[in-house]
Protein backbone atom coordinates (compact mmCIF):
# COMPACT_ATOMS: atom_id res chain seq x y z
CA UNK A 1 0.00 0.00 0.00
CA UNK A 2 1.33 3.70 -0.83
CA UNK A 3 2.35 6.07 1.91
CA UNK A 4 -0.30 9.05 1.42
CA UNK A 5 3.09 11.48 0.16
CA UNK A 6 3.42 9.11 -2.18
CA UNK A 7 0.60 9.12 -3.40
CA UNK A 8 -0.19 12.24 -3.60
CA UNK A 9 2.82 13.05 -5.51
CA UNK A 10 2.14 10.25 -7.87
CA UNK A 11 -1.47 12.06 -8.08
CA UNK A 12 0.77 15.33 -8.54
CA UNK A 13 2.66 13.98 -11.42
CA UNK A 14 -0.34 12.43 -13.34
CA UNK A 15 -2.25 15.88 -13.22
CA UNK A 16 1.03 18.03 -14.17
CA UNK A 17 1.41 15.10 -17.00
CA UNK A 18 -2.49 15.44 -18.40
CA UNK A 19 -2.28 19.27 -18.30
CA UNK A 20 0.68 19.81 -19.96
CA UNK A 21 -0.72 17.40 -22.72
CA UNK A 22 -3.66 19.15 -23.29
CA UNK A 23 -2.09 22.42 -23.42
CA UNK A 24 1.03 21.34 -26.66
CA UNK A 25 -2.25 21.35 -29.03
CA UNK A 26 -3.62 24.66 -27.59
CA UNK A 27 0.02 26.15 -27.80
CA UNK A 28 -0.11 25.38 -31.35
CA UNK A 29 -2.69 27.53 -31.43
CA UNK A 30 -1.56 30.49 -29.67
CA UNK A 31 -0.30 34.03 -31.51
CA UNK A 32 -1.11 35.68 -34.75
CA UNK A 33 -1.76 34.44 -37.95
CA UNK A 34 -2.35 35.65 -40.69
CA UNK A 35 -4.63 34.87 -44.18
CA UNK A 36 -2.58 33.21 -46.86
CA UNK A 37 -4.51 33.83 -50.11
CA UNK A 38 -3.18 31.37 -52.35
CA UNK A 39 -3.71 28.28 -49.83
CA UNK A 40 -6.91 29.10 -49.15
CA UNK A 41 -7.94 29.53 -53.33
CA UNK A 42 -6.80 26.06 -53.36
CA UNK A 43 -9.17 25.01 -51.26
CA UNK A 44 -11.67 26.14 -52.73
CA UNK A 45 -13.00 23.40 -55.67
CA UNK A 46 -14.68 25.96 -57.69
CA UNK A 47 -11.25 27.74 -58.51
CA UNK A 48 -10.52 24.88 -60.29
CA UNK A 49 -13.63 25.60 -62.81
CA UNK A 50 -12.96 28.91 -63.09
CA UNK A 51 -10.98 30.39 -66.22
CA UNK A 52 -7.50 31.95 -65.76
CA UNK A 53 -9.10 35.49 -66.28
CA UNK A 54 -11.50 34.26 -62.98
CA UNK A 55 -9.20 33.23 -61.09
CA UNK A 56 -6.89 36.33 -61.20
CA UNK A 57 -9.82 38.22 -60.16
CA UNK A 58 -10.95 35.97 -57.49
CA UNK A 59 -7.12 36.23 -56.15
CA UNK A 60 -7.18 39.85 -56.49
CA UNK A 61 -10.80 40.08 -54.14
CA UNK A 62 -9.49 37.87 -51.84
CA UNK A 63 -6.61 39.76 -51.83
CA UNK A 64 -8.53 42.90 -50.98
CA UNK A 65 -10.54 41.83 -48.66
CA UNK A 66 -8.96 39.10 -46.95
CA UNK A 67 -5.50 39.59 -47.33
CA UNK A 68 -4.84 41.70 -44.66
CA UNK A 69 -6.50 39.83 -42.47
CA UNK A 70 -4.86 38.72 -38.97
CA UNK A 71 -6.24 36.34 -36.55
CA UNK A 72 -5.06 36.23 -32.82
CA UNK A 73 -5.27 33.67 -30.29
CA UNK A 74 -4.06 34.10 -26.73
CA UNK A 75 -3.22 31.67 -24.18
CA UNK A 76 -6.38 33.03 -21.53
CA UNK A 77 -8.89 31.78 -24.10
CA UNK A 78 -9.03 35.84 -26.21
CA UNK A 79 -8.95 36.03 -29.70
CA UNK A 80 -9.05 39.08 -32.02
CA UNK A 81 -9.62 39.08 -35.92
CA UNK A 82 -8.60 42.20 -37.61
CA UNK A 83 -9.94 42.40 -41.44
CA UNK A 84 -9.36 45.94 -42.74
CA UNK A 85 -10.21 48.96 -40.00
CA UNK A 86 -12.33 46.64 -37.99
CA UNK A 87 -11.27 44.89 -34.94
CA UNK A 88 -13.54 42.25 -33.29
CA UNK A 89 -12.60 41.03 -30.03
CA UNK A 90 -13.89 37.66 -28.64
CA UNK A 91 -13.32 34.66 -26.37
CA UNK A 92 -12.73 30.92 -27.36
CA UNK A 93 -13.15 27.35 -25.61
CA UNK A 94 -11.81 24.49 -26.76
CA UNK A 95 -14.37 21.99 -26.79
CA UNK A 96 -12.73 19.19 -28.70
CA UNK A 97 -9.04 18.29 -29.34
CA UNK A 98 -7.30 15.47 -31.18
CA UNK A 99 -3.36 15.48 -32.02
CA UNK A 100 -4.22 17.60 -35.87
CA UNK A 101 -7.27 19.29 -35.21
CA UNK A 102 -9.42 21.11 -32.47
CA UNK A 103 -12.91 22.33 -32.25
CA UNK A 104 -13.43 25.93 -30.45
CA UNK A 105 -16.11 27.32 -29.50
CA UNK A 106 -16.22 31.22 -30.59
CA UNK A 107 -18.09 34.14 -28.84
CA UNK A 108 -17.85 37.77 -30.18
CA UNK A 109 -20.77 39.78 -28.80
CA UNK A 110 -23.75 37.67 -29.37
CA UNK A 111 -22.66 35.36 -32.10
CA UNK A 112 -21.56 31.92 -30.43
CA UNK A 113 -20.28 29.66 -32.99
CA UNK A 114 -18.01 26.15 -33.11
CA UNK A 115 -15.53 26.38 -35.62
CA UNK A 116 -13.05 23.41 -36.08
CA UNK A 117 -9.52 23.94 -36.81
CA UNK A 118 -6.70 21.92 -39.11
CA UNK A 119 -3.55 21.71 -38.30
CA UNK A 120 -1.49 21.92 -41.07
CA UNK A 121 2.34 21.71 -41.07
CA UNK A 122 3.29 25.07 -39.97
CA UNK A 123 -0.11 26.65 -40.92
CA UNK A 124 -4.02 26.34 -39.69
CA UNK A 125 -6.80 25.68 -41.58
CA UNK A 126 -10.53 27.58 -40.11
CA UNK A 127 -13.94 25.95 -41.20
CA UNK A 128 -16.39 28.42 -39.91
CA UNK A 129 -20.04 27.21 -42.05
CA UNK A 130 -18.15 25.21 -44.46
CA UNK A 131 -15.98 28.16 -45.68
CA UNK A 132 -12.46 27.34 -44.96
CA UNK A 133 -9.46 29.87 -44.37
CA UNK A 134 -5.86 29.02 -44.56
CA UNK A 135 -3.62 31.29 -42.09
CA UNK A 136 0.12 30.79 -42.05
CA UNK A 137 1.61 32.57 -38.42
CA UNK A 138 2.48 36.21 -38.74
Amino acid sequence: MLHRPLCSLVVLSLLTAMATACSVTEQRLVGTWRVDVDATLALEPETLILSAVEQRTRKTLLRKFLGPATYEFTTDGRTVVSVADRRTEGTYEIRRQEDDFMVLGLTDGDRVRDVRVDFTGDGLIIEDNRRRIALTRR
